[in-house]
C-alpha cells in the first residue's frame, strides 16, 4: 500500500436522497424515501442513531450531504431522519459525514 501523489476522487458526500435511503434502525434499513418537491423524508420505520462500531458513545447525530439549498445553505440529515438546511460555515461537534463511493 502507498499514498498517491494525485487526487483519486474515490469518495464523495451523499445526496439527501442517498443519506435518507441509507438510514437504519437496529441494523435494518428503514425504507427511507426523499421527496424533493415537498422537501420531506418519509420512512417505513423511524431511524435511530447508528453509532460507529469503533465509538458507540459518539456524539454524532447529524450527517452532512452534498445537497445545497442555495449558495450559502447546505442540507444535513438527522439521526432520526429529519432533513435540515444550515449555513455552510456551521461547525459543531455533533456533525460528521458518511462518504459514498464514486461510480
Amino acid at each position: 500500500m502507498s499514498l498517491s501523489d494525485s487526487v483519486q476522487n474515490i469518495l464523495r458526500l451523499p445526496t439527501i436522497n442517498e443519506a435518507v435511503r441509507s438510514l437504519t434502525r437496529s441494523g435494518t434499513n428503514c425504507g427511507g424515501a426523499w421527496d424533493s418537491t415537498s422537501g420531506l423524508a418519509t420512512y417505513a420505520t423511524t431511524p435511530d442513531k447508528g453509532s460507529p462500531l469503533w465509538d458507540p458513545h459518539s456524539p454524532i447525530i447529524y450527517w452532512w450531504t452534498s445537497t445545497a439549498k442555495d449558495s450559502v445553505m447546505i442540507c444535513r440529515v438527522t439521526y432520526n431522519g429529519g432533513v435540515q438546511a444550515l449555513s455552510m460555515t456551521t461547525g459543531t461537534g455533533d456533525m460528521a459525514f458518511r462518504a459514498v463511493k464514486r461510480l
